[in-house]
């Protein structure tokens, strides 16, 4: 269904479901599967298709709860036995993720409730270089749109990290970035 559709999703880069598994429920689902749910990544690999094989995975280390994929598009197929509870939260990308609940949740259902009422977790990563292209793109109809990404921790040296190495002295709007590193500044200037 979700390659059939995938045109309705034109910026994300894939979508799959994650179920919500208790730790004593972690046996009988792993039976019933045929496989052991695998932890994130190990500390030299990570989720990127290419770059990594799967059956090298360590198995998940013991949790409350896991949250394994058993359902992804084709695009995103190499995450399928993997718990998206065990990895690190600082990696680089963006993923929309929606809580799935039983069909028993009241409209007015405490936070507590709506925990207890999980029972998957449906994410969709983002083309994030693809969204922002197109959006500069939409945003500058006829015209270019020139953006160029500074470490500006050192203000008298500041450092280009993006962008093409041309000075303008046309009209530039300038921006603060914040990507919560607490010990460098960042500007983001358009022209």
């Amino acid at each position: 269904f979700t390659a059939r559709t995938a045109f309705e999703r034109p910026l994300m880069s894939g979508v799959a479901y994650a179920l919500r598994v208790l730790h004593r429920e972690r046996e009988e689902f792993e039976k019933q599967h045929g496989w052991k749910i695998k932890k994130m990544e190990t500390e030299y690999q990570f989720l990127v298709k290419d770059d990594y094989n799967p059956e090298k995975l360590d198995p998940s280390p013991v949790q409350d709860e896991y949250a394994p994929v058993i359902f992804s598009q084709e695009t995103v197929s190499h995450i399928v036995s993997i718990d998206m509870m065990s990895g690190k939260s600082n990696h680089l990308g963006v993923v929309l993720t929606f809580a799935v609940y039983n069909t028993n949740l009241p409209p007015n259902a405490t936070p507590k409730e709506r925990i207890e009422a999980t029972v998957g977790y449906l994410g969709a990563s983002f083309d994030v270089p693809s969204l922002v292209e197109k959006l500069l793109h939409q945003l500058a109809s006829k015209h270019t749109i020139v953006v160029n990404l500074y470490d500006t921790t050192n203000v008298s040296a500041p450092i280009r990290m993006y962008g093409p190495d041309v000075a303008s002295t046309s009209e530039m709007h300038i921006s603060n970035v914040d990507f919560g590193d607490p010990t460098h500044q960042h500007e983001m200037h358009c022209r």
